[in-house]
């Protein structure tokens, strides 16, 4: 998890742990449905106070509905839960893409790409963009799976004059594989990342992105679970309000 999003989201979560007298158990499933169920079986059998969970998988869903049941305080990070009843702490990803894609299209570009990872967030990312692109009369953006895609796309007559990756990292690797094939970001194609992670800024990247408040995300998450912990009435879903960062990814 170094350098990573879920480290800094980490980050936050122990120090509000730890500042309210809270230890932490930590459990990594790498988005593997029988980890994600084994880590919860787990927790349980430690009799912990309460848990967060981040990036869970549909087959995971029958748990948490066993978790609300047994009346286990827990909380949903950074994901979106499939119970409106259930506390969740996620940044507004409709009015993150919608940003994105309205600064991609004031720059002129209409053919757009989106270059994604195999995930419900990551589809839902596009489906956004997809939907967004819709209303304003333009086609949805072409849909990148693998770096072959990419390739094969980019070596058409009307490849897209801009790309977004479901990512930073996945705007890193759109980055790497254009200048692969000879092609210049920003002055041939504009890329977009999301997440604003610290290589971002890199000059050899100067990503144009989305800041997620990281740390601030882990935080509040950790404050949300204590609340419950502590039988306090909570307002739910909390929303993080998005924020643009325009760097030198992107032109006209």
């Amino acid at each position: 998890m170094n350098d990573s999003f879920y480290n800094e989201i980490l980050q936050g979560i122990a120090h509000k742990a730890q500042q309210e007298g809270y230890g932490l158990l930590v459990g990594l499933t790498g988005e593997n449905a029988c980890s994600e169920q084994d880590q919860l079986r787990f927790f349980q059998e430690k009799s912990v106070d309460g848990i967060i969970i981040s990036n869970y998988c549909i087959e995971t869903i029958p748990y948490l509905i066993r978790l609300k049941e047994k009346k286990v305080p827990f909380v949903i990070c950074d994901f979106e839960t499939y119970d409106p009843d259930i506390p969740v702490i996620v940044l507004d990803e409709k009015r993150a893409m919608e940003l994105l894609t309205d600064y991609i299209l004031s720059l002129g570009h209409q053919k757009i790409g989106f270059y994604y990872h195999l995930n419900k967030n990551s589809l839902y990312r596009y489906n956004i963009v997809s939907d967004y692109l819709h209303q304003k009369g333009f086609p949805k953006p072409l849909l990148y799976k693998n770096r072959e895609q990419l390739i094969e796309s980019m070596k058409q007559a009307d490849s897209p004059t801009a790309i977004m990756g479901y990512s930073d990292l996945f705007a890193i690797e759109i980055i790497h594989v254009l200048k692969e094939l000879g092609i210049s970001v920003p002055y041939d194609v504009s890329v977009t990342g999301f997440d604003d992670l610290k290589y971002a800024h890199w000059p050899e990247y100067n990503l144009t992105t989305i800041y997620q408040p990281k740390i601030k995300i882990g935080e509040l998450s950790a404050s949300l679970l204590i609340e419950l912990i502590q039988g306090k009435q909570i307002n739910m879903p909390v929303y993080i309000e998005p924020q643009l960062i325009v760097r030198k990814s992107c032109m006209e």
